[in-house]
């Protein structure tokens, strides 16, 4: 009976090393899906590691990864992400020539059925860039959902000013256009001085404003 036991045992051991290594490996691949917070952001010339080759393989040389996002982009079974990327040094190019600009190229990466990634969309002009309007850094981060996905932008200082530009999937043309744009803005009143940004204003922009923009055609810098 003991060397029945002690045969089923050595049996089954590699079985159980086999599912331990595949634990593991899932609990790997899950960490590059999280979710779309400021903690995803990388700090500017800083990259974010641990990216499958997948995605590594759209990355141009001399960019890095800087941010990511993760959601339903196409509305299909599989998990989709956004990447934006960022050259290398551009905080020490953009300080030391103002008037170049440094694209963000933004990345539309949809999941496969093997957990790989494949480039739909790719955009130079998509992203808030370095010195957006003379604010400094005006990137907020981006959202997904249900085919939705969002570039949030903002400057909070002397005054306070937050934008963002949705876009939308479209099913029979399998492309994003955009949707929205909706601002929002806080300003100091000059009869209420003991209260600041106490004046409040916010509107919002439809294709019925701005017409059919597909994505590739968006241009953040013409868009004030």
């Amino acid at each position: 009976m003991r060397q029945l036991l002690v045969h089923i045992i050595c049996m089954i051991a590699p079985l159980l090393a086999w599912g331990q290594k595949q634990v593991a490996a899932t609990a790997s691949y899950s960490k590059i899906h999280t979710e779309c917070t400021d903690g995803d952001r990388a700090e500017i010339g800083e990259a974010i590691n641990g990216l499958p080759a997948s995605i590594l393989q759209y990355v141009p040389k001399g960019y890095l990864v800087w941010d990511t996002c993760h959601g339903n982009l196409n509305m299909d079974a599989y998990d989709d992400m956004i990447v934006v990327l960022q050259l290398y040094g551009e905080d020490s190019l953009a300080n030391a020539n103002e008037e170049k600009i440094y694209a963000r190229p933004l990345l539309i990466l949809l999941g496969q059925s093997d957990h790989s990634y494949k480039l739909a969309k790719r955009s130079d002009s998509a992203m808030h860039t370095h010195d957006h309007s003379g604010w400094g850094e005006f990137y907020n981060g981006i959202t997904i959902k249900n085919g939705y996905f969002s570039i949030e932008g903002g400057i909070h200082g002397g005054k306070h000013h937050d934008e963002t530009h949705t876009f939308k999937y479209n099913e029979a043309t399998k492309n994003w256009y955009l949707y929205k744009v909706c601002t929002e803005d806080w300003f100091d009143d000059p009869d209420n001085p003991n209260e600041a940004l106490s004046i409040h204003k916010q509107s919002c922009q439809t294709v019925k404003d701005f017409g059919i923009v597909p994505f590739e055609q968006f241009n953040m810098n013409k868009a004030d």
